[in-house]
């Protein structure tokens, strides 16, 4: 006997289970919130997704795919690698005027449950290693395009980029403001020529 056909969309439910883990983060979200926001009941919850550990790994893992997918966009679009580059790097500074910004699903993932969650921890290591290879592959194109004038290697270059954008994102949270953010990415984006 085949059990009752699904009453939801998984796909749509995981998007609103991972706003509410990005907003709140993992400790402060509530079964009953995430059921709420997710439209869903407790048995939905757990036959679908496990539970609310593994939905919020799910629901890192989308975000992970999601935020690198839009910056591959940028990084691989057509046009000077560098560019791109600087481009990912201004937008920054509009983001932290943004008054709704809420920062990086990554960040809040790395403070809060990383140091003690190995399964978080993994996500978020691939996460910014892959944010790295693009960063390097995008600095290499601009190499081979005599773009870039540094003596540092690609390596370095996107190790930098990467955690520049990482403390860019706690400038940004901390709610620092534009002006902040615009000193950060100018001193930034003066290495990356």
């Amino acid at each position: 006997m085949a059990g009752r056909p699904r009453q939801f969309d998984p796909e749509a439910a995981l998007e609103e289970a991972m706003k509410l883990f990005w907003l709140n983060g993992y400790e402060a979200t509530g079964l009953q919130a995430l059921l709420k926001k997710m439209g869903i009941g407790y048995q939905s919850l757990y036959n679908t997704y496990g539970n609310k550990h593994s939905l919020y790994l799910e629901a890192l893992r989308r975000y992970d795919e999601w935020t690198r997918g839009r910056l591959k966009d940028v990084l691989e679009a057509p046009g000077s690698p560098l560019e791109h580059i600087h481009q990912v790097m201004k937008s920054w500074v509009s983001r932290a005027g943004d008054p709704g910004y809420i920062g990086c699903f990554i960040s809040v993932s790395v403070a809060e449950l990383a140091i003690h969650d190995e399964e978080v921890a993994e996500i978020t290591r691939r996460h910014l290693s892959g944010v790295e290879s693009m960063f390097r592959a995008a600095l290499k194109r601009a190499s081979d395009a005599g773009e870039l004038t540094t003596d540092l290697s690609s390596r370095e270059l996107a190790r930098f980029l990467v955690h520049s954008v990482r403390g860019l994102e706690v400038l940004a949270k901390a709610g620092m403001g534009s002006a902040v953010i615009e000193d950060v990415v100018k001193v930034v984006l003066s290495v990356v020529k």
